[in-house]
């Protein structure tokens, strides 16, 4: 497995982490039988950072997303307004690093192209791809769960070379934190597959994050998903969307409706969520702690 440039300088908990989403996430896609899952962190689809507008090139200067409250997820964001087109290239980049085992990942133009589900490999289409990536290295974001904070650029860098067409993308190594506990293994083929609308996408993600959906309100969805449009559009919208995340081959939604309380009510199939017990978070922590003790002991029978 090819490994991170930064892998050695990375602490021992982290490497353990890593080793460990690896190993839940490809448990995870044997599971379902599914080719492109990609771990993504729950508090992340569970908000409005990759939202439902159109892309503008607006920038926030600072402030926080909202985010359900759930996992205790708090978010603040400084960077490009981001979409669920970002959301699908950063997706798509996650799941690139669990093939590789790597931060840094090396994918053909045509390859990435096809997960990102767009109808021809135009340059206008590479050159669409740039633009997100460049969004996502100026994306910064500080999250924050009961099991982890992090604070970053959602990208490191990227690269595409001319002659090949090839794209080089790094990625934080420490976001390898995010992605051993508290994620989804969300099925790339099937949202891509939505198309463009972008609250079907949001939907998509939302839904797969939930064992079972309880009732939610149409206002409380409209504000997670970034919305901007007043309620009753939005409710309008909602059921266009919820009517296209219940279609299609092996849909994730099996029936839904709004209630007389103006909540969605929804039945969903099986989505694939890695939350690790706390108990397995101390046997980690109890793992390094062993581990460093072992070490000082090499060291002093065996000094350099």
């Amino acid at each position: 497995m090819k490994r991170c440039p930064h892998f050695l300088s990375l602490s021992l908990l982290t490497k353990i982490v890593f080793a460990l989403f690896v190993d839940l996430i490809d448990k995870g896609i044997k599971m379902l039988d599914k080719k492109q899952l990609a771990p993504v962190p729950m508090g992340l689809v569970r908000s409005a950072l990759f939202g439902t507008a159109r892309f503008t090139g607006e920038r926030i200067e600072s402030g926080s997303i909202a985010a359900h409250h759930v996992l205790g997820t708090k978010i603040a964001y400084k960077g490009p307004r981001l979409n669920q087109l970002h959301a699908i290239v950063w997706q798509s980049i996650l799941l690139l690093t669990r093939e590789q085992g790597s931060c840094v990942v090396r994918v053909s133009g045509d390859r990435l192209i096809d997960m990102l589900g767009m109808s021809s490999r135009s340059g206008t289409n590479r050159d669409l791809i740039l633009q997100r990536l460049e969004d996502l290295v100026g994306a910064t974001v500080r999250y924050q769960t009961d099991t982890h904070r992090y604070f970053g650029t959602m990208l490191v860098g990227a690269l595409r070379h001319e002659k090949t067409g090839h794209f080089e993308i790094e990625i934080n190594p420490k976001v390898m934190d995010l992605l051993g506990n508290e994620v989804i293994c969300n099925d790339l083929e099937r949202k891509v597959a939505l198309g463009k609308n972008q609250l079907a996408l949001w939907l998509h993600d939302y839904i797969s994050s939930h064992k079972v959906i309880y009732p939610i309100s149409v206002e409380e969805l409209r504000v997670l998903s970034g919305s901007e449009k007043e309620l009753k559009k939005f409710r309008y919208e909602l059921k266009r969307s919820m009517a296209i995340v219940s279609t299609g081959n092996g849909p994730l939604v099996k029936s839904w409706a709004i209630n007389g309380d103006d909540k969605l009510t929804a039945e969903k199939g099986a989505t694939k969520v890695v939350l690790i017990p706390k108990s397995a978070d101390m046997k980690i922590a109890q793992d390094r702690k062993r581990n460093l003790i072992d070490q000082a002991r090499n060291q002093r029978v065996n000094p350099l």
